[in-house]
């Protein structure tokens, strides 16, 4: 147990202190584009065409990344199979990483967009069919089922660290912004006058879709993340002692309660009704979890031990089925397409 609550301490800290330098950093022109490939060069110009890869493929690939190998430190400390834990996994990367994109365009009308809110409104309800999948395959072979109320439980807390994490990204793009300070009441002002927003570059979201590059801005992404991982790190506690019910209910509760009060603040556009899409995807997804909580029985109290969740990264597949993860991820939400770019290739006289 004591061990249990060192590793929450720890990974709480080292996410919030994550959190500082994105923070700190994002909001800056620079950190926009990671890096450009040159893939063209137009007859008659001396310049090439290029395509950019951005700072939020690579932040949402560190989260993926992140709360994958967090699910994998509880389900496997809670005895439940690496095996296993990776073929649901994999599942739902297969419906939910499709959807980010699909309900976006479906919601915005925009083909170059994704959306987390509504890759995880897939994922969660897609959780209990894929685990009901893995017992009835993959259960007779090894005699074993997984427990279906202790991997949402899981599921609900890396979500959480994942949206906590991820939301840098947005940070990055520019994308999911709060309302100006200049157009808000003097209390809120006052509430956020020394923590704020100031984004610069013309290609940030922000920029080109209001014009409020330089502007000071509510940190709505900077709150969600703080309020999530928080989520996450109480959930963890509730897990570690075989709450499991309670942690999948708390944490989902939270996250989606908090999405929709966020929308109220946040400026960006999600849709024409007041009410949007998201709102209404995260409504649904409480229901949900009253409803599969009513339903599931709750696990026997079992010893949930971290620390031989953390031994399977001793294990190559473990490790490479992150590197893929990673590397996927950052190459299809990474690759810009409201972005392009011109570069001019010369050799350096000086140095030759």
């Amino acid at each position: 147990m004591t061990f249990n609550l060192l590793f929450i301490l720890t990974f709480t800290l080292l996410s919030y202190a994550y959190l500082v330098w994105g923070f700190k950093n994002l909001q800056r022109e620079d950190m926009q584009v990671v890096a450009t490939i040159p893939v063209r060069k137009p007859t008659g110009s001396e310049q090439w065409e290029g395509i950019n890869f951005t700072w939020y493929g690579v932040l949402i690939a560190n989260a993926m990344v992140i709360s994958i190998a967090l699910f994998f430190i509880l389900a496997v400390g809670a005895d439940i199979s690496l095996s296993a834990s990776a073929k649901i996994i994999t599942a739902i990367l297969a419906v939910s990483m499709p959807s980010s994109k699909i309900i976006a365009q479906v919601v915005e009308k925009k083909s170059s967009t994704f959306t987390t809110g509504g890759a995880s409104f897939a994922g969660f309800l897609m959780a209990p069919v894929v685990i009901f999948i893995v017992n009835e395959i993959f259960g007779g072979y090894t005699n074993r089922t997984v427990p279906v109320m202790t991997v949402l439980a899981a599921m609900a807390i890396t979500y959480c660290t994942g949206e906590g994490l991820g939301r840098l990204a947005c940070i990055s793009f520019g994308c999911c912004y709060g309302k100006p300070l200049n157009a808000c009441s003097p209390f809120v002002q006052q509430i956020f006058s020394r923590f704020n927003f100031v984004f610069t570059g013309k290609t940030k979201k922000i920029s080109y879709a209001n014009g409020w590059d330089g502007l000071k801005i509510i940190p709505i992404q900077g709150i969600t993340s703080v309020i999530n991982l928080t989520t996450a790190g109480f959930g963890m506690f509730l897990y570690v002692n075989s709450h499991f019910t309670a942690a999948f209910l708390t944490t989902l509760i939270f996250s989606q309660g908090w999405r929709i009060l966020s929308e109220f603040v946040r400026s960006d556009y999600r849709g024409g009704q007041k009410f949007s899409c998201y709102q209404i995807m995260c409504v649904l997804s409480i229901l949900f979890a009253v409803i599969i909580s009513c339903i599931t029985v709750e696990p026997v109290l079992v010893r949930i031990d971290t620390y031989a969740g953390i031994r399977v990264f001793t294990e190559l597949p473990a490790v490479m089925f992150l590197q893929i993860v990673w590397i996927c991820t950052a190459i299809y939400l990474g690759k810009s397409k409201v972005t392009a770019s011109r570069i001019l290739l010369f050799v350096r006289e000086d140095k030759i």
